[in-house]
């Protein structure tokens, strides 16, 4: 019975002050699998095989993804790719975002916006090739104590 379950008593009292927002159980469903799938998978590499490979690691890529967007954004990107595998459209997404609307004008983007964007991205870049030699280089003791060195010769 959900109503005894000890994770949705401490989910539904950790978010006793919010309003609730119902989303379409076809959709959420769909991405719980995309997540047993995944997990299974890792599961099966890691546990069972005791072996990594780029897949394990493009499957946790994938995973992290998913789980970003679902934090960061509240974008159910499980709920997204839903309409792409079944031909019944999803039902009540997160933040109405099935329902085709015009968009607000806090949720437009200028060009403006999109070169800083942009702008940052290459500071970035301009900064990690700048630093480049410096970044590659052991660490050392800031306050002279401990020996952080990885050779053999210093163990």
């Amino acid at each position: 019975n959900p109503a005894y379950s000890p994770s949705l008593v401490i989910g539904r009292w950790i978010v006793r002050n919010q309003s609730p927002e119902y989303v379409g159980a076809r959709q959420k469903r769909f991405a719980w699998t995309i997540g047993m799938a995944l997990s299974a998978l890792m599961f099966a590499s890691l546990v069972v095989a005791n072996a990594t490979s780029p897949i394990t690691g493009i499957t946790c890529l994938i995973c992290l993804a998913f789980l970003f967007f679902e934090t960061a954004f509240g974008i159910c990107l499980g709920c997204k790719f839903y309409p792409l595998f079944f031909k019944d459209e999803a039902r009540y997404c997160p933040g109405e975002a099935c329902e085709a609307k015009t968009r607000m004008a806090i949720t437009k983007t200028s060009k403006a916006q999109l070169f800083v964007v942009l702008g940052s991205f290459a500071f970035i870049f301009f900064v990690a090739f700048l630093f480049n030699g410096s970044l590659s280089e052991e660490p050392h003791a800031l306050f002279g104590m401990g020996n952080y060195s990885n050779s053999e010769s210093t163990r």
